[in-house]
């Protein structure tokens, strides 16, 4: 049905009585052009008029066209609440990421080391990205970042009772000689003699001055990337002016903080008791030491 509007209409004449254009085809696979009949419409008493019929469709466009740009800004508003969302996310992997490695190179991080990393300033936004990336390293991978000294973070793996982890051979040769020598600090009740110290090295074949295939220098490693990573700490006497030394013959090595933080020192004591045949209570000032620091922690 073909409607006029009142404006194109002719002017100055009778107004024309409305007619309905028909297209229709003698068959449906017919190749013949269709047919055009033009009848006039009936009057109908009860219809709307032509003015109310006309202004239906403008009003129902309007409407659909204010209600699409109505719709606009909140699709626009999704979007950069999405596009934020990806940007924190890769935030949060890229300092998981920051964090693995700084674990499997024994190093501890810092709030501003891992700023650096994902490039965030701003302390509110860190301490949300930091949490969301503290959750997924515990759901994840089984880590628990903690700060074991003044902004020095460590990843740490806890162990399940009874499990056994396949550590890299190099790892696992370092972690030996550390347990072993945080093992020789707890039992000399919390600091070694350096002189003491080289000489149970010596023992098992590590001497200082001498190269070894697996530690290289033992002194050099201990002085040096041992208490970088903050296992140990070699405290030395203050070198009088003129005198000659380097004053290790009379420094003393002591726990480093991240030893201090992880390391079971009952767990130590079992395992020399276990090594000498003996019951922890047999070494009776080292239990008194450890079981009563245990009960002031608690």
């Amino acid at each position: 049905i073909l409607l006029l509007n009142r404006s194109e209409m002719p002017t100055g004449r009778q107004r024309q009585p409305m007619k309905r254009v028909i297209i229709e085809n003698s068959s449906e696979d017919s190749d013949d052009e269709p047919l055009v009949v033009v009848r006039k419409s009936k009057k109908n008493p009860n219809a709307p008029s032509s003015s109310t019929s006309s202004s239906l469709p403008e009003s129902s466009t309007s409407d659909t066209t204010a209600s699409g740009d109505a719709n606009q800004p909140s699709t626009s508003a999704q979007a950069d609440v999405d596009i934020e969302a990806m940007h924190a996310q890769k935030k949060v992997d890229d300092l998981i990421k920051f964090l693995l490695i700084s674990a499997n190179k024994n190093m501890c991080v810092n709030r501003n080391a891992m700023k650096k990393a994902i490039g965030v300033d701003n302390a509110r936004k860190f301490s949300e990205i930091l949490a969301r990336a503290t959750e997924d390293l515990t759901s994840k991978f089984g880590y628990t970042l903690r700060e074991v000294y003044s902004d020095k973070f460590l990843l740490v793996k806890k162990c399940e009772n009874g499990a056994v982890y396949q550590l890299p051979q190099e790892m696992a040769q370092h972690l030996g000689l550390v347990w072993l020598i945080a093992c020789s600090i707890v039992m000399n009740g919390g600091a070694v003699p350096w002189p003491k110290l080289m000489d149970g090295l010596n023992v098992i074949g590590l001497s200082s001055g001498v190269f070894h295939p697996t530690f290289g220098d033992v002194a050099k490693l201990l002085q040096q990337d041992l208490q970088k990573q903050g296992f140990f700490k070699v405290v030395k006497e203050p070198v009088a002016p003129g005198s000659k030394g380097d004053g290790l013959q009379s420094a003393k090595v002591t726990l480093g903080f991240r030893s201090e933080a992880l390391l079971n020192k009952k767990s130590v004591l079992k395992f020399v008791a276990d090594l000498f045949e003996t019951e922890p209570t047999d070494w009776k000032d080292q239990y008194q030491a450890i079981y009563a620091e245990a009960e002031d922690a608690a």
